[in-house]
């Protein structure tokens, strides 16, 4: 074999290397990126049709001031909400959701008596672990996210360090409920774990972008649901939102609210005319949390003898809507 054709030789085994390593990378590519949109497609799954809470309906209904600010002392035969042993209770129901709407009645009103009620659904169970409960009686250990979520969001809008319990919160937060990877970083970024945060963004505007588009698209009646988006505008809320990421999370969660859904529109840092909240009356339910067109709860606006005592959803409005205003007062 004369000098030309080895080159040649050379030349073309160089070459069939070459597409084989390109075949082996390319084949390599495929099945990482096949596993990463499994991986993804696995996550979404999981937070979309078990977002925070495992639990569809939350009826809450409303109340006004009087005795405790908002609520009666006692259960009087006929309001749907009263105070009792630290907690707003509701009339018919066994408590399940009494750390959620206690901690929303914080909000409102700033009672002492529901921040002592909230605090006594928590049993420290070691110097570093505390176990969460829907109520003060400590009775089944079934908290949920959207229980755990309120309580921190209504402790640190009120001022309260939240390190602590965030820290002593562990992974399982009940026998039946966990924590989520979104949640778990957005309870480090409210302590204020600024990688954290930035995490949390950027993980929840891909999850947040395609429930968008899934609702949109009406193939399945397994949608994002309302108390999910009413709850992520809470912990955007409880971290600011001032950041491009969370702006592009709050813009698109708008688009998938009720229009007329005032609360989740403040807690994004959207402007509200004073007259629209001015016209909002209580009703049969906690309105900010459902889609209007698609709940299944009974929801019409409450007479003025109904709505004695049972303004919960139109108090938190307005404590929210008065603090924003204060602040840009400031």
């Amino acid at each position: 074999m004369d000098l030309l054709s080895k080159r040649k030789h050379s030349f073309n085994n160089l070459c069939m290397m070459f597409v084989n390593c390109r075949a082996m990378i390319s084949k390599f590519q495929h099945i990482v990126f096949k596993m990463v949109f499994k991986l993804l497609g696995i996550f979404f799954a999981f937070n979309l049709f078990l977002p925070q809470t495992l639990k569809a309906d939350t009826p809450v209904k409303h109340m006004q001031p009087i005795s405790i600010k908002g609520f009666l002392a006692e259960d009087n035969g006929k309001t749907n909400f009263y105070f009792k042993d630290g907690m707003l209770w509701e009339r018919g129901i066994d408590g399940a959701d009494n750390l959620w709407r206690t901690s929303l009645a914080n909000i409102a009103w700033g009672d002492p008596a529901l921040k002592d009620g909230m605090i006594k659904c928590i049993r420290w169970v070691k110097p570093n672990q505390i176990q969460y409960y829907r109520t003060t009686y400590h009775d089944d250990n079934d908290v949920s996210r959207d229980q755990v979520t309120m309580f921190l969001v209504a402790m640190a809008i009120m001022g309260e360090d939240v390190k602590p319990y965030i820290k002593a919160t562990k992974w399982r937060l009940s026998k039946r409920h966990k924590l989520t990877v979104d949640m778990w970083l957005w309870m480090k970024a409210l302590g204020g774990n600024t990688v954290a945060r930035k995490l949390f963004y950027l993980l929840e505007i891909p999850i947040i972008k395609i429930s968008y588009f899934w609702n949109k698209s009406k193939l399945s009646r397994h949608i994002y649901p309302g108390y999910a988006a009413h709850l992520l505008a809470w912990q955007l809320y409880a971290l600011n939102h001032t950041t491009n990421q969370s702006m592009e999370i709050s813009s698109t969660l708008l688009k998938i609210v009720d229009q007329d859904n005032y609360l989740v529109q403040l807690l994004l840092g959207y402007e509200v005319n004073e007259d629209k909240i001015n016209g909002i009356k209580p009703m049969t339910d906690f309105v900010w949390q459902r889609y209007k067109s698609s709940t299944k709860s009974n929801l019409r606006p409450l007479s003025g003898k109904e709505a004695e005592y049972n303004a919960l959803d139109v108090d938190v409005l307005n404590t929210i809507y008065n603090r924003e205003r204060c602040k840009q007062a400031d």
